[in-house]
């Protein structure tokens, strides 16, 4: 018969009690994009809203999960307040960055703008204080990980290497968080909504990355 070490069973009970502790207290949005009757699922149950024809695909993965497929023309909308300090990442694979995309935030022309959150391909920050000159790679996949601390610093890391940091005036945590753009109009100016793939979408509320790192928690 088999017999565990000592210690086994309490250190995987206690590894189960944080990771229960984990997912209750400290993520505030957690979706490998699957469906439930035609339902996004998110696993903190916030209601997650389609617009337009977003794909749910099970044959192009960056990890063992469905992926969504945005083409230019939709997005996902997520009935979400962004906590006061966050942690905001996901994978990400993209057509082209020729024309500004938005990724993901909480702009909306219609119901949040001064000092909203904007990650685009071309700028971190809000609509007044931005990192600028963002490059993202193209049609491969990459992480991006976008903290906001107490101290109102937003800070950008793709692939794990810190892209620079900004310090905002105040960031307007919206009362709808977009992933891929918002359905009132092209965004910001002229800009597009996002055209990829995006994958194991994650936002807790506390700073995971204050280094540069180079494994993922997932």
């Amino acid at each position: 018969m088999f017999v565990f070490p000592v210690g086994f069973l309490q250190e995987q009970r206690q590894h189960q009690i944080e990771l229960y502790d984990y997912l209750l207290n400290d993520v505030k949005f957690l979706s490998y994009f699957q469906e439930d009757n035609g339902n996004i699922v998110d696993l903190k149950r916030h209601t997650v809203s389609k617009h337009g024809s977003p794909n749910i695909l099970s044959d192009y993965l960056k990890a063992d999960s469905n992926t969504l497929q945005l083409t230019g023309n939709s997005s996902l909308i997520v009935d979400l307040t962004l906590p006061s300090v966050f942690t905001i990442e996901c994978f990400i694979w993209l057509f082209e960055t020729s024309s500004p995309q938005f990724l993901f935030g909480t702009y909306n022309v219609n119901n949040a703008q001064s000092q909203s959150l904007i990650f685009s391909t071309e700028r971190c920050g809000n609509d007044q204080n931005f990192l600028t000159n963002v490059n993202l790679p193209v049609q491969t996949w990459f992480h991006a990980a976008v903290t906001f601390d107490s101290s109102n610093t937003i800070t950008l890391y793709i692939d794990g290497i810190s892209q620079g940091a900004v310090t905002l005036l105040g960031l307007n945590p919206g009362t709808e968080f977009y992933i891929g753009g918002t359905p009132d109009d092209n965004n910001f100016g002229s800009w597009f909504v996002g055209n990829g793939y995006f994958d194991e979408f994650r936002i807790t509320n506390f700073v995971r990355y204050v280094n540069d790192f180079d494994s993922l928690p997932y």
